[in-house]
């Protein structure tokens, strides 16, 4: 009778030391796909960034600052 409780409880033990390094392996799994989709979004996230600010960049204008300027602007689009 002691035989089949020991068995019965080393078994128990057993089975509960295999599904938590199951459950470890998972969690380990899964914590390397969420740090790979994050590196993979924040690099997507930037270089859509830097995109924008080069696109930015390259149109931008400087605003004028007077009525002699923005004249000068308008005869220049009118003649050209």
């Amino acid at each position: 009778m002691a035989d089949g409780i020991i068995s019965l409880v080393s078994d128990n033990l057993s089975r509960k030391a295999k599904i938590e390094s199951d459950q470890d392996d998972m969690r380990a799994k899964i914590e390397a796909v969420v740090q790979t989709r994050a590196v993979s979004t924040e690099a997507k996230i930037s270089a859509t960034r830097d995109s924008l600010q080069a696109g930015f960049d390259a149109t931008r204008e400087p605003l004028p600052t007077s009525m002699k300027d923005i004249e000068g602007q308008l005869n220049a689009s009118i003649r050209g």
